[in-house]
């Protein structure tokens, strides 16, 4: 391949509980697997304040390379099997920091995002300076609007279809 996801089936571990129902796509496994059919989602996180998204207990994804890689490009792929009300992309993390650690212990802020609410069902891209890190770690603050179809009291959710890292150099 040109540019090879130095992600692939890395090991994830999220600071809360997530969705696992092979059925319907949802998993942990999922969000590094390589298909972006199959998708990631936490539980529904309460007390997220519905006027500005952000969640008051950050949601921290990790992901364990299995070996120090280097990269320099982080994307996330939104999912698109549904829409929010305002016909965006749902739960999709909005402002989030990107940290990485060769010890999975002492972590080293690389980005900080705080982006615009609607994605357009774009993959988003983002560049990073060069790093070489064996752990990643996705520190999310604040989410998009709940789906349109979801059906619970609290539908705030962190939810993505894949995270990959790209090494451009």
């Amino acid at each position: 391949p040109l540019y090879e996801n130095v992600a692939l089936n890395s090991t994830v571990t999220a600071s809360v509980n997530t969705v696992e129902y092979a059925d319907g796509r949802w998993g942990l496994s999922y969000l590094t697997d390589g298909d972006v059919n199959m998708r990631f989602s936490t539980a529904t996180l309460p007390e997220v304040d519905p006027e500005t998204l952000i969640i008051p207990e950050p949601v921290t994804i990790d992901l364990d390379l299995g070996a120090a890689k280097g990269f320099d490009t982080l994307c996330l792929v939104p999912r698109v099997d549904t829409f929010d009300a305002e016909g965006g992309v749902p739960n999709f993390p909005f402002a989030f920091e990107v940290l990485i650690s060769n010890d999975g212990t002492e972590y080293t802020s690389v980005l900080s995002v705080d982006s615009e609410e609607n994605v357009d069902s774009m993959m988003q891209v983002f560049a990073l300076e060069q790093q070489n890190a064996q752990y990643l770690r996705l520190k999310v603050t604040k989410v998009g609007n709940q789906a349109a179809d979801e059906g619970v009291q609290n539908p705030y959710r962190v939810q993505f279809a894949e995270l990959l890292l790209f090494d451009a150099e």
